[in-house]
């Protein structure tokens, strides 16, 4: 890989390095290399770049889970962050919103959450993947309430706090 940027290496730390050995180096480094320190170093700057973007991924855990996992391409390219998963979701999905703009509030089933797994020859194809989800619904007889057909909703006189509706109590 060409121009491959081990973060760890920049920072001089192990792999295994912890969060507070991590802000250490950085801190260290970055006070060594700031470009106010060397107004004479034209590569101060840039090195102190490549210290901050490392610093930047490897003090995220999330970003550093991906690095681990993915390389530099997993947590950032050229010094700006980028979430993998994003892009597959702009390639793949839409730009937001039911009609291609931006939402203006939850989209619904954005709370739903499934995993299926497609091997890469599938991901490339575009396969498509039937998914059938469980719902619950409002009952047509009594509303929700849990109260009989023609009758008015009331307190279980076992409880001492009223249920919500659609709530039951034990027998």
């Amino acid at each position: 890989m060409a121009n491959y940027k081990d973060y760890y290496q920049t920072l001089g730390v192990a792999k295994d390095a912890s969060k507070e050995d991590i802000r250490r180096a950085f801190r260290k480094l970055a006070a060594k290399h700031h470009p106010d320190r060397n107004p004479d170093d034209s590569s101060a700057e840039e090195r102190f770049k490549e210290i901050n973007e490392a610093y930047t991924v490897l003090s995220d855990p999330e970003k550093r889970r991906r690095y681990d996992m993915y390389g530099e391409n997993g947590a950032s390219t050229n010094g700006a962050p980028v979430d993998v998963f994003d892009l597959f979701s702009q390639v793949f999905g839409g730009m937001g919103g039911p009609f291609g703009g931006f939402a203006t509030g939850p989209e619904r089933g954005s709370d739903l959450h499934y995993e299926i797994s497609i091997d890469l020859k599938g991901v490339l194809e575009g396969v498509e993947a039937e998914v059938e989800v469980a719902r619950q619904t409002e009952c047509e007889v009594c509303g929700g309430t849990g109260a009989a057909a023609g009758s008015a909703p009331t307190t279980c006189p076992r409880a001492c706090v009223s249920r919500p509706r659609g709530s039951w109590a034990p027998t």
